[in-house]
Formats: C-alpha cells, structure tokens, sequence
C-alpha cells in the first residue's frame, strides 16, 4: 500500500509547472500572415460574373401585395389613436401619479382599478369576456 505524502504533490505541481514552461520556451513561435477580405455575394453562383447581380434580382419573383392593406380606413386611425391617448393616460395614472388607488370604466363591463399597497401596485384588470387579470409590480 502506497501513501501519498502532501510535501510528494507539491514538488509533482512545481516539476509539471517548469516542464510545461520548458515546452512552451521551445516551441516554436506561431506565425501569422496578411489577412486579405474578397467579398462574395451569397446569392450568386461562385462561378456567376458579380455585375450580373440585377439579372439576377430581377428574375426572382416578388410578393404581391394586397390592395386592402395599401388602404387604411381614416376611422380606423383615428380610433386607434385615441385608444392609444387613453392607454397612455392610464399608464401615467397608475405608475407615475401619486394617487393610492383608482378605477376606469372603459364600457361594457370592462374595467381597471389599482391600489397601491406595500411597495406594490396591484393593477385588476376585469373583462366580461375573459375574466379577471391582477398583476402586482413593484411600486416605482
């Protein structure tokens, strides 16, 4: 039975340190070379002439766009913005005013209420046909 001395495996470290410096000092240095960048353009053959690019492009065929989408009903827009203004003011309401709680109607059932609480801001958000959402953030 062999018992391995502690004193034994700090003189392997130190041989294994300088064997390893030795190899490294005798090795030979790496060399490096000028680095040149050619550009290739992936869509084309390697064997395609690069200002043959347009032909290229030119023969793949584009998406059709829908003619309902290129136009926008004006009521639409406007409807959006709105709700986006109103977002907006209850997002400052709740998270950048000063108020411990608060209740919007928005109409058909569909109501926000929050209550400030502990360093926490619990936001209900009620709606007849989903339910009811409460969401809990930290107080800023």
């Amino acid at each position: 039975m062999v018992f391995f001395n502690p004193m034994m495996g700090n003189v392997l470290r130190r041989a294994w340190f300088i064997g390893f410096t030795l190899f490294i000092s005798h090795s030979p240095a790496a060399t490096a070379s000028n680095f040149t960048f050619q550009g290739q353009n992936a869509g084309l053959f390697s064997s395609a002439n690069p200002s043959g690019t347009s032909l290229l492009m030119n023969s793949t065929p584009k998406p059709k766009v829908s003619s309902s989408s290129s136009s926008i009903n004006p009521a639409t827009l406007i409807e959006q913005s709105v709700v986006s203004q109103i977002s907006s003011k209850i997002y400052q309401d709740i998270f950048t005013g000063t108020a411990a709680s608060g209740f919007y109607d928005l109409g058909g059932g569909n109501t926000i209420t929050y209550l400030r609480s502990g360093g926490y801001v619990n936001v209900t958000i009620t709606s007849p046909s989903n339910g009811t959402t409460t969401i809990k953030v930290p107080d800023l």
